[in-house]
């Protein structure tokens, strides 16, 4: 059960509660966040609040660059670009998906 817990949460979790509650269905853009829900990089107490955490699996958010949260998943897979971020001085490179023509009929 641990184990499916921490696949799930790597994987489909993008929102919880403030007290850690987790949602795994929500997929859409940051706006269409549920009430009572907030991103899970934006929980007041998280554990990683000190760490910068690099992360994707959320093409709906976009590339996202805060202090703590770095969002990378720009939606290549769907015709946008790929991105990388080089961490030292936090600049953006991207480049355009290889073909998304065929990324589109996935």
């Amino acid at each position: 059960k641990r184990l499916r817990v921490i696949t799930n949460a790597l994987t489909r979790m993008r929102i919880c509660t403030a007290q850690g509650e987790m949602e795994f269905d929500f997929k859409a853009e940051q706006h269409k966040i549920p009430e009572g829900y907030l991103p899970w990089f934006d929980v007041p107490d998280r554990a990683t609040r000190a760490a910068t955490v690099v992360f994707g699996h959320w093409s709906a958010l976009g590339l996202m660059i805060k202090d703590h949260a770095i969002a990378l998943d720009t939606g290549c897979l769907w015709g946008g670009p790929l991105t990388a971020i080089r961490l030292e001085d936090r600049a953006v490179i991207q480049v355009p998906c290889a073909d998304s023509a065929v990324a589109k009929h996935w």
